[in-house]
């Protein structure tokens, strides 16, 4: 399905649920008291897709494809990460917390996943308010991936928010083979 059509179909979802009717709120008596009951109409077999059109119309179509790079990433599926890649998902999208595909692999401590994403084209700076590829590698305790970003050219100065950086990181964590590649960068 291409992007278009699928932008209609949501769009025909997210207007579905705009004209649906809020349930009616009923009164029961018992005893002089009047309560209120919601009366539902729906299962939630018919709410999912409305919830999902919702989400699609809040965060877009990218946000839903790179969460579902995200997640091949996190499996170690590559061959599902390719064909969400050829089916229109960006290599350096964000998705939830502002996590891209490589910073996904660098957590997860995927080397072979890393490998494949910067053979993709994945920006090894890309990185969140919160923290960057280097940052989750150093964090996690994972050499070899630092040792990979370094050689693809990654920014060792960088810092979030708080001021931290990945030297720091892997101090704070006493990961003495990530400081010693830092401190060679």
């Amino acid at each position: 399905m291409e992007q278009s059509a699928r932008h209609e179909v949501a769009e025909s979802l997210f207007n579905e649920l705009l004209q649906t009717p809020l349930p009616r709120l009923g009164h029961r008596g018992r005893s002089g008291n009047r309560l209120a009951v919601v009366k539902i109409k729906r299962s939630i077999l018919t709410v999912v897709p409305f919830v999902f059109a919702a989400v699609f119309f809040m965060f877009g179509f990218r946000f839903v494809q790179t969460e579902c790079v995200n997640r091949a990433v996190k499996q170690g599926d590559l061959a599902e990460v390719d064909r969400l890649l050829a089916s229109g998902a960006t290599v350096n999208g964000t998705g939830a917390n502002g996590m891209t595909p490589l910073m996904t692999a660098c957590a997860a401590g995927d080397i072979a996943a890393v490998r494949h994403l910067i053979s993709l084209g994945a920006d090894v700076n890309g990185c969140s308010k919160y923290r960057s590829a280097l940052m989750l590698a150093a964090e996690t305790g994972h050499a070899d991936i630092v040792q990979l970003l370094l050689l693809n050219g990654v920014d060792t100065d960088w810092t979030n928010f708080r001021s931290e950086d990945a030297y720091s990181i892997a101090v704070n964590r006493r990961f003495t083979s990530i400081v010693d590649l830092l401190d060679r960068k």
